[in-house]
């Protein structure tokens, strides 16, 4: 059974959060008279060591007793692919335990109690300074092979993520020289730094463990703690209707890269994205595709992740505004805006038969479509603002009205969504017909490198449709109405006679 001093972990602090979360392990606290009493083997034996990456604050302790415990709450399985590569080596301690007993001032008569201290010197060792300061994960690493150099230890079998023994999570010993007896130290010889905060607690243990004298596997557990960060995307839309409003849209790509590659993420209904689990280090985030009609973000947002905080780094694109702390449910926030695609249009008013004749004074509002069975919609500017477009209308009074100006006929609208949209005249020139058709015009891309003209026919010359030609129809219809009438009399009263 694995013994634990849980006063003296609370004392090793941040740097290893493992350490400090759960008591380190210790198996096989029987004296050395109550091992010596269990000494039946299995020819061949197995330590399956499962590592285990701690994902909830309130995860308890694992207690190492040798059984198989399956899933554990609090606790995930390790993951190469998300939490780096890592490294476990076996070592038989027994000689470094009687060296160590023979080098104390006090002579201990019981050999589980100096088993105990043994542990707790070499797990102080593994985590604190001199000067009692946390040790980083590279300077663990080096703590360790100080002290493997100093007693010539060499391992017994060394496990990695691209040797055998290794499978998912579990690392199995079954050398030569590892029996259900003895002394045994496992440390996490090798570990990804920028993936974790702390390594694996050394396990040191002596076998058999109890109720285990005659197994031939025990199950022994290792943990680690990965802070892993889960932020959100909020992505939101130019709202076409309205440009002061904004709304979620399904459909938006991202790429995110860090130390593990690259995916790529889509918007849900909602305009979100949960981004599960980034371990330390530096990542860009790049939209890839956006919707029809938005304008796509260009450059990359960059940050960093480190022990469960995010913050943007310096040249990270400004579209992305990253919360000041993490939200109700304890995520970081990436809030993302996209805007619609937007164009200016210049327009001239001039006379149809003379264009360099510039008509002053004509009034005309613009529609969003000219189905004669939709209805209607009116755009609203901002008159303030040259003329921006801010949003649609049904009520025909909101409607704002474009007028061509003195001398130079000129009149505009900026701002607007890409698309074709219709002017509608509702003021003609004086001394012009009005226009009784729509007047379509195109916003994209290169709308501002040409005015359109938009033209009308003086009333001496009338515009198709127009009052003046009903009126000379009216009057010609009737001189020669009255002609034939005339005509038809003479002929009657001549004929009488």
């Amino acid at each position: 059974m694995i013994a634990t001093k849980k006063g003296f972990f609370k004392k090793i602090g941040a740097g290893l959060m493992v350490m400090a979360a759960m008591a380190p392990i210790a198996l096989g606290m029987t004296s050395m008279k109550s091992v010596s009493a269990d000494t039946k083997t299995e020819d061949k034996f197995t330590i399956s060591l499962h590592k285990m990456i701690k994902n909830s604050d309130t995860a308890e302790d694992i207690e190492s007793d040798g059984t198989d415990k399956g899933p554990i709450n609090g606790y995930e399985n390790y993951d190469k692919s998300k939490d780096g590569n890592v490294e476990f080596s076996i070592f038989n301690v027994e000689e470094a335990f009687e060296k160590w007993k023979g080098a104390q001032d006090e002579p201990y008569n019981d050999d589980g109690a100096a088993f105990n201290a043994f542990q707790q010197e070499l797990i102080s060792k593994f985590s604190k300074d001199d000067n009692g300061n946390d040790l980083t994960v590279d300077q663990i690493l080096e703590a360790q092979k100080t002290y493997l150099a100093s007693n010539e230890l060499t391992a017994l079998q060394t496990i990695n993520t691209d040797t055998e023994g290794w499978s998912g999570n579990t690392f199995n010993f079954s050398k030569e020289g590892i029996t259900n007896s003895g002394k045994y130290l496992i440390l996490e010889t090798d570990a990804d730094s920028t993936q974790v905060s702390s390594i694996s607690a050394p396990l040191i243990f002596s076998l058999p463990l109890k109720g285990h004298t005659n197994s031939s596997k025990i199950h022994l557990y290792a943990k680690n703690t990965v802070p892993k960060t889960d932020p959100e995307l909020e992505k939101k839309m130019q709202s076409p209707e309205d440009f002061e409003d904004f709304v979620t849209k399904a459909g938006v790509e991202f790429e995110l890269t860090g130390p593990n590659g690259s995916v790529k993420q889509t918007t849900d209904a909602n305009g979100n994205i949960d981004i599960k689990k980034l371990a330390n280090g530096s990542y860009t985030l790049k939209e890839t595709k956006t919707l029809e009609g938005y304008a796509l973000l260009t450059g990359t947002v960059k940050f960093t992740v480190e022990n469960g905080k995010i913050s943007l780094d310096e040249g990270s694109a400004e579209w992305a505004v990253l919360s000041e702390e993490p939200n109700g449910s304890g995520n970081w926030v990436f809030k993302i805006k996209n805007y619609l695609k937007i164009g200016d249009k210049e327009f001239v008013k001039v006379d149809k038969d003379d264009d360099k004749l510039k008509l002053e004074g004509a009034e005309f509002v613009i529609l969003r479509s000219n189905d004669p069975n939709a209805t209607k919609e009116y755009a609203v500017l901002d008159t303030d603002d040259d003329n921006k477009f801010v949003r649609w209308t049904k009520e025909e009074s909101e409607a704002t009205t474009l007028t061509s100006a003195k001398e130079t006929g000129l009149f505009k609208v900026t701002g607007m969504q890409y698309g074709t949209w219709y002017l509608q005249e509702t003021k003609a020139p004086e001394g012009y017909g009005l226009r009784d058709d729509l007047i379509p015009f195109t916003i994209d891309g290169k709308s501002n490198q040409k005015t359109q003209k938009v033209t009308n026919t003086k009333y001496g010359l009338p515009s198709t449709g127009g009052m003046g030609i009903w009126l000379f129809v009216l009057i010609g219809a009737a001189l020669m109405g009255g002609s034939g009438y005339y005509y038809y009399k003479s002929r009657k009263n001549k004929l009488a006679e």
